[in-house]
């Protein structure tokens, strides 16, 4: 929330900021510390002092705006029951009041309100970036046969997705079949390797029976997908190579 924050503020100026809050307490709750106006007035003091260096101890990077409505919220019982004024029952309303997920939501919204606002990419330049991504991944293939999603640009499946949807890599009905066959083989192996080695673990072995059953009975599966997609991209860049075409030559010429 805006407003000053208690770390920049001089201590004086916090000290009677909260000898006002103080006072606004009691004045809100229709009590009274003392009897003595004097007494009263002097033990609102101390007690505004107190709260002062709790701010300064504990709640550094609130501001002056929060407190108050921590204490607000806090003397309506949004944070459990009001047994009376105390450094404790401040400490425990900021407390609170600093995990209370209103103000975590309306931090994290002025934040975001407050970024610069970064120009919108034409499509071109998105087409741009994209492409640059593919390419390194393209390149990291051509150099290790293999590949690698830290490495090798974007991610395996939206290289293939982007060259498959832009008709540059293109497969017949048979090859897909092909793809398709031999996926759901890999998954199910490498589920079965993996069960081996989860011997022991209940939870792990749960979710690998559960992802050799969806391959088994469901034909499209995500798994068994994704695995095609990247025997697909795989062959693709095999072809490439072979014909010694080089995949920037075609992006290219899809400009």
């Amino acid at each position: 929330m805006k407003g000053k924050l208690v770390h920049i503020m001089k201590p004086f100026d916090l000290e009677l900021e909260m000898i006002d809050l103080v006072t606004l307490i009691y004045l809100e709750t229709g009590k009274r510390i003392e009897d003595s106006e004097e007494d009263h007035e002097a033990q609102v003091s101390i007690l505004g002092q107190r709260f002062a260096n709790e701010l300064k101890l504990h709640f550094r990077f609130l501001t002056i705006d929060e407190v108050k409505l921590a204490v607000h919220k806090g003397l309506r019982k949004a944070y459990g029951e009001y047994y009376g004024v105390s450094t404790i029952t401040f400490h425990n309303w900021l407390s609170a009041f600093q995990m209370d997920k209103k103000r975590i939501e309306t931090i994290q919204l002025e934040q975001k309100q407050n970024e610069p606002k970064k120009p919108e990419l034409t499509p071109e330049e998105q087409k741009s970036i994209i492409e640059e991504g593919v390419l390194r991944s393209w390149n990291w293939y051509k150099k290790t046969k293999e590949f690698n999603e830290l490495k090798g640009g974007y991610h395996t499946l939206t290289c293939f997705d982007y060259l498959h949807d832009n008709k540059i890599a293109n497969f017949t009905y048979e090859q897909k079949v092909k793809f398709g066959k031999e996926a759901r083989k890999n998954v199910k192996e490498r589920l079965t390797k993996e069960r081996l080695k989860a011997v022991g673990n209940e939870v792990s072995l749960r979710e690998i029976a559960n992802d050799l059953k969806i391959v088994e009975n469901e034909p499209k599966s995500i798994l068994v997908i994704n695995e095609a997609k990247k025997l697909a991209l795989q062959s693709f860049y095999n072809e490439l190579i072979e014909m010694e075409v080089d995949l920037e030559d075609l992006l290219n010429g899809k400009n």
